[in-house]
This record gives structure tokens, sequence and C-alpha cells, in this order.
């Protein structure tokens, strides 16, 4: 979920930073109904050699703190709660998440209005028009940090439609796109998620699992986590297919 800056210092918006990330939980339905896994920060887990699977687990990254959310409140400009609209689209589960978001934001005296979008409106209404003060976001066919941290988040790519702007990310993201040592480069992308969790111009709630359905008969069959197929090595003829097949072989003359 991400939210909108460009008409306002992020340390003056109700949401920023503040109430937003503590008061999101990560254990609610979209992971319960086995959606995804529990989301920390920007890495995901098919980022070999830069996921780590301990990261968050002592608080290093986003995670939820009803008390500390208490607390930022009091600091913005809105002690006393405030109105927003939250921008999202009308598939998958962004109806449920929008609502369970709609529910956790409400405790905080925070009025969250939903408006769901087919695609183009939606893409329309975020990218154009820059409606919306939260807006569901989704990343997807990611394979290295470079692909996320940078098109997403860096304060000139235009995917950045929150308008977020942090000197001391850009200076981070930029190298990390050029430097071939591994070691060297995830120090960078490290360092710029721990300044993207403490501006926190988006709350990431979990790592969404990506399903394939196949039929039985399907065989060789290996999945690529980037909305990819490689059927190379896999083979999808029926065996009725395949037995006709051979029977039509054997009886040429």
């Amino acid at each position: 979920m991400g939210r909108s800056l460009g008409r306002c210092s992020p340390r003056s918006w109700p949401l920023s930073r503040f109430p937003l990330l503590p008061s999101v939980r990560h254990d609610e339905p979209w992971v319960l109904f086995d959606e995804g896994r529990i989301a920390y920060g920007p890495i995901s887990p098919p980022m070999t050699g830069f996921y780590g699977l301990e990261f968050g687990k002592n608080k290093e990254g986003q995670y939820y703190d009803f008390g500390l959310a208490q607390e930022y409140l009091k600091k913005s400009r809105y002690p006393n709660g405030v109105e927003v609209l939250l921008l999202g689209g009308n598939a998958g589960f962004n109806p449920r998440q929008a609502e369970v978001l709609q529910a956790q934001l409400a405790t905080l005296n925070i009025k969250v209005n939903i408006s769901l979008n087919d695609a183009p409106v939606f893409r329309k209404r975020w990218l154009e028009e820059r409606q919306g003060d939260l807006v569901q976001l989704l990343w997807d066919a990611d394979l290295d940090p470079d692909e996320t941290l940078f098109p997403e988040l860096h304060s000139q790519e235009t995917w950045n439609a929150g308008r977020w702007n942090n000197a001391e990310f850009d200076r981070l993201v930029a190298p990390a796109q050029v430097e071939p040592d591994q070691q060297k480069r995830k120090q960078y992308d490290n360092d710029a998620v721990k300044v993207l969790i403490e501006d926190a111009p988006t709350a990431i709630m979990l790592h969404e699992n990506e399903q394939k359905v196949l039929a039985k008969y399907v065989k060789g069959f290996q999945s690529i986590p980037v909305n990819a197929i490689d059927m190379h090595g896999s083979g999808w003829r029926r065996p009725e297919v395949r037995a006709a097949r051979r029977n039509r072989i054997w009886q040429r003359p």
C-alpha cells in the first residue's frame, strides 16, 4: 500500500511514517488464507542471494505495534484522526485487503473511504490524475532488487506515483544498478531498504504466492516466479493422444 506525497511534505502528512506502518497487521487474512508470505520489506523470496529468511524477526523491518502507531499519530498534523481515500483495483484479493486495512486504520480514528476500480480506470486515476491518499499496489515478476527498488521508488521514476523523494535512497540504489560485485550490491540494497523503512512511503504486507494450475499429464514443468512459463523441457500431450499417435505409426504400411 503506497501513499501519495505529491502535495505535501512526508513528515507533515497524517500517515507519513507515523501510524501507517505499525498499525498494519501482517498476519491478517491475506496471509492466513495462504495468499502469500508475511513481508517485512521489499526484498522478496525469488531474489536469490538477497532475500533473508530471518529478516524482520527482530523488528528491523516493518512490523505491527499499535502503541507506537498511537504515539506517532499524536505527533502528526492530525492527532485526532483524519479521513483519507484508498484507491485500489477490484480484482483478486484487493477488495478484501482494502476492507481489512479500513478496519485496522479505523482503530486510530483514521476513516478510510475505499474506491475500487477496473484496471484501466485505476491506472488512469493513479498514474495520470494522481488521485488517492493511499493506493493499493502490486509489484510482480521481479527476480532482482534492482527490478523493484529503482523503478518503483527512485524519485525520478514514473512508477513512483506517490512522488516519494529521498536523496539518500536515490544515492544508494543508483550505484547498485552497475555494481558487479554481488556482496557490495547487496550492501547498497540493504542500506536503501533501511532508508525506505525509516521514511515509509509504502507499507509492504506480503509476498504473494504465484499460482499455476497444471493437469496431471504435464511432465517436466519448471516454474519461474516472474509470471513466466518455461515450456522447453515440458510435455503436455494427453496420454490418449500419445497412444493414438503410437498406434497410427505402427499401423502404417
